[in-house]
């Protein structure tokens, strides 16, 4: 008689419809904190190299690149950054360029300390350097170390993707979109933290490749330079187990808030919340 009045299907139910309220909930939480903040998607280093095939694949990378698209086209963004790694063939993390250096082994060099020994990868207008032909991209502007980038929001700029470029310099790594890991990123600073305060960026949501170098580097330095800072877990891959337990736990400390994409507000949701409130619909910064 039980089983008629309290069918399996019931608890089944009963259970997804409450871990959906337990979703909607944590939506509506972050979108109240956030309705008022402007906001970048920073996609890290989404490149062929990177991801399966590539000289420097990442596990399982290209999995991030359906979830990265979804996520942009999920919430409304004031900016779209992309960061690209773009080093010179000489550039001192290839193994290749240390006499006797074996990849992955990390070595002692003069000036920067311990350096981890790379494939060559994502060299200057290489294939390897482009980006996923996979992901979506809309570029209308690439930046690098020295140039400038306006004194604020700009429409015939800000509407596209605007790329940044790392590992520029010979003679420095930088895993980080914000540059080196020297004190202010004296060896090779870019311009993505100007970039950031000309347009009145507040928050920064970091995806990409791979989640225990670049995408860390740059989220930790984005929460460093001011930003309030969120990594979607299902948006970012890393190299090694060990590594990414590492740097989450250094994120984590420092401030970037660690979720999931499916928990981050949608366009449709804050388009009703604005109309609760009584607020303007949602323009970009760019347009205002």
């Amino acid at each position: 008689m039980s089983g008629d009045l309290d069918p399996p299907g019931v608890h089944v139910r009963a259970d997804a419809e409450g871990k959906a309220a337990a979703v909607d909930a944590k939506q509506r939480r972050l979108l109240e904190q956030w309705v008022a903040k402007r906001r970048a998607l920073i996609i890290v280093d989404v490149q062929r190299d990177f991801c399966d095939g590539g000289s420097l694949a990442v596990p399982d990378g290209d999995s991030v690149i359906e979830p990265v698209n979804a996520l942009r086209s999920r919430w409304n963004w004031d900016l779209v950054v992309h960061t690209q790694d773009w080093h010179p063939p000489d550039h001192v993390s290839f193994a290749s360029n240390n006499e006797g250096a074996a990849v992955f082994s990390t070595v002692e060099l003069d000036g920067i300390g311990p350096q981890v020994m790379w494939p060559d990868h994502c060299v200057q207008g290489s294939r390897g350097a482009e980006f996923h032909p996979s992901l979506e991209t809309d570029v209308g502007l690439v930046l690098q170390a020295g140039d400038d980038v306006g004194s604020g929001p700009d429409a015939s700029v800000d509407k596209r993707d605007i790329v940044v470029r790392k590992g520029t310099v010979r003679e420095v790594d930088s895993y980080s979109g914000f540059g080196d890991a020297s004190p202010d990123h004296v060896k090779e600073k870019t311009p993505l933290a100007a970039l950031l305060r000309s347009r009145g960026i507040d928050l920064v949501v970091v995806v990409g490749l791979a989640q225990d170098f670049c995408v860390s580097f740059t989220a930790q330095d984005a929460s460093r330079a001011g930003f309030e800072v969120v990594m979607p877990l299902d948006c970012t891959r890393g190299i090694t187990p060990e590594g990414v337990s590492r740097e989450m736990g250094l994120c984590g400390g420092g401030g970037v808030y660690l979720t999931e994409s499916g928990d981050l507000p949608t366009r449709e949701m804050e388009a009703r919340l604005r109309e609760e409130r009584g607020l303007p619909a949602w323009r970009p910064a760019w347009s205002a």
